[in-house]
């Protein structure tokens, strides 16, 4: 190859370039992509104990409804399947989510990541027998699996270390944003494009006003209600509707780390730690994308300029 064959630097310049590419680059796919990410992953973690209920529900086979004590008693149960597979789906995405960035809230979603899988993979104890006259009382009972018939110590240990280690992640991970988002005033706030639907709006006033202070409140949410559930395990008190303590913990750590998930969210899709808009946004992509030189500044002057640092961000996302 000679060197007039060498290939163009300039081989990413617009009229080269796949139209798909183009049209990911201008719509930002690559942080809606995020976004898609970070909403499937809680979207799975809410639906999960429902999931779980009404699949066992299908399983028993005796047309009553049974909540057990805890999702983790449905591994030994007909939805074993989907407790393994949801859990999976979770920690898989927890652990490669930004999973090249450094800070302490990413490696805590990495670890818990690797401890939701934990979870899935080593079962917890069996469970007791269903007493009579209640539902599910003449299945038969499970047995262990060849994986803990194998292992020489209780897997039970492990998984609730694991799940002990997850939940805890979660309540830093709640705690990290709080502190990041006091610290870290938004350079704008959230807008809707003009033309955005009914729900576009609302999401940009749920964007708008939960702050610092809803994040906090999710971990706080997450200790109390464990620690509350924690003691009438300890006391043996009876709750409403016969819901097990633990099953309690377990569903409201769940759904309160998923709120703040997706409220964080939502700063991201509305570029609210940018000086810019969404608009101009495409613009430097495109920009980038044909290897123009950049002088990027707000638009409207409203914040300060990009520094070198948000351009290879941007080089790095196209």
């Amino acid at each position: 190859m000679t060197q007039n064959d060498s290939p163009s630097p300039r081989r990413c310049a617009a009229d080269v370039m796949p139209a798909e590419d183009l049209r990911a680059i201008e719509r930002s796919d690559s942080v809606r992509s995020l976004l898609t990410i970070r909403f499937h992953g809680g979207l799975v973690g809410v639906l999960l104990p429902v999931a779980l209920i009404a699949v066992d529900f299908l399983a028993l086979g005796e047309g009553c409804l049974r909540v057990r004590d805890s999702l983790s008693a449905y591994y030994h149960s007909g939805a074993r399947d989907v407790f393994v597979i949801g859990l999976g789906i979770v920690g898989f995405l927890l652990f490669s989510y930004k999973l090249d960035r450094r800070s302490v809230a990413n490696a805590a979603s990495t670890v818990a990541g690797v401890a939701a899988v934990l979870v899935a993979v080593f079962p917890t104890k069996l469970p007791d027998p269903i007493p009579v006259g209640e539902c599910g009382a003449g299945s038969a009972l499970p047995l262990p699996t060849p994986l803990q018939q194998r292992l020489p110590f209780d897997t039970s240990v492990v998984h609730l270390s694991a799940a002990a280690v997850v939940f805890g992640m979660f309540v830093l991970m709640c705690v990290l944003t709080a502190l990041h988002d006091r610290r870290n005033p938004f350079l704008r706030p959230a807008v809707a494009p003009a033309g955005s639907g009914r729900l576009t709006r609302l999401l940009a006033q749920v964007s708008n006003r939960l702050g610092w202070r809803f994040h906090l409140g999710c971990a706080l949410t997450i200790v109390v209600i464990g620690g509350l559930c924690l003691l009438a395990s300890r006391t043996h008190t009876t709750l409403p509707l016969h819901f097990g303590p633990l099953w309690v913990a377990e569903v409201v750590g769940i759904l309160a780390f998923s709120a703040s998930w997706f409220v964080k969210g939502l700063d991201d899709m509305f570029f609210r730690r940018e000086p810019w808009s969404r608009r101009e946004m495409s613009d430097i992509r495109m920009a980038v994308a044909r290897g123009e030189s950049l002088t990027v500044a707000p638009g409207d002057g409203d914040g300060p300029p990009a520094g070198e640092s948000a351009v290879r961000e941007l080089r790095y996302l196209v």
